[in-house]
């Protein structure tokens, strides 16, 4: 089993007025928990992206509660950040005390990502994983080779930008064959035109769109995010600014959406 390196820091305060999304975060935490790991790397089954084999280090808002027989600890899934620290082939003493001055130096970008995304207050510690034996970083550490700026990056810039685009030539030509009203009637007979995604469940089913004066897209379809089926309207212009967390992914095309697909068969 890895080693990890762990520390806790006390919320202070819950402002949700000021966050980004204050829904998205366990009701009421009570710490952020700090953690640098080692992780193998592959295929993150939860963003489906190729993930770097290397050391992490988390902030995930936890709620810590007194059950008289003791504590329990809870946290939403899919919350929190990560982010890359230390790529390595493998994992060793060296490496994870390397690993550690480097994320003591990157702890206050990621929890000032995770005030500012959840409306979490918190005293900034006077210093990080003190507790733990720390080693000055080489220049060949291996950190992001291609950009030697990246230990220097803002709270701001964590947040990985979705470049897809959503909209392609063929799917704006369907979209012009089929304008409000064209597939009235059908329900879950109808034709899905182009199919979003995001998230853990988010679905959006889109059978009609026309774009509107100001260059924006506007479509009508069935949309879930995890529970019921809804019909209703929504912009592209919104589509695009949804960022699910832990990571803020963005919304994804289906590009694997072949032939002819009604609304009933993508639903079920």
């Amino acid at each position: 089993m890895s080693k990890r390196v762990e520390q806790c820091v006390p919320v202070t305060g819950i402002d949700t007025s000021m966050a980004n999304h204050p829904g998205q975060c366990i009701d009421n935490p009570t710490r952020l928990r700090l953690s640098l790991y080692y992780a193998a790397g592959g295929i993150n089954y939860a963003t489906y992206k190729k993930e770097a084999r290397g050391y992490y280090l988390s902030v995930i808002p936890e709620k810590v509660e007194d059950r008289g027989f003791g504590s329990a600890v809870s946290a939403m899934f899919m919350s929190g950040v990560k982010d890359l620290i230390l790529e390595v082939s493998r994992q060793s003493d060296k490496q994870l005390e390397i690993a550690t001055t480097m994320a003591a130096e990157r702890a206050a970008a990621l929890l000032e990502w995770c005030g500012r995304e959840y409306g979490i207050q918190y005293d900034l510690p006077a210093e990080f994983f003190s507790d733990y034996p720390k080693r000055p970083v080489p220049k060949d550490s291996g950190k992001l080779k291609d950009d030697p700026k990246e230990r220097e990056k803002t709270a701001e810039e964590i947040r990985p930008i979705r470049s897809m685009k959503l909209l392609t030539a063929e799917i704006i030509r369907k979209l012009k064959k089929h304008p409000f009203g064209s597939q009235e009637g059908r329900l879950d007979e109808a034709e899905v035109l182009v199919k979003f995604f995001g998230g853990n469940a988010a679905t959006w089913l889109v059978i009609e769109g026309e774009q509107r004066e100001d260059g924006d897209w506007e479509f009508f379809g069935k949309v879930t995010f995890g529970d019921e089926w809804e019909w209703g309207y929504f912009l592209l212009s919104e589509l695009e600014k949804i960022k699910f967390p832990p990571f803020c992914l963005g919304v994804e095309r289906d590009m694997y959406l072949g032939g002819k697909h009604t609304v009933g068969q993508l639903a079920a």
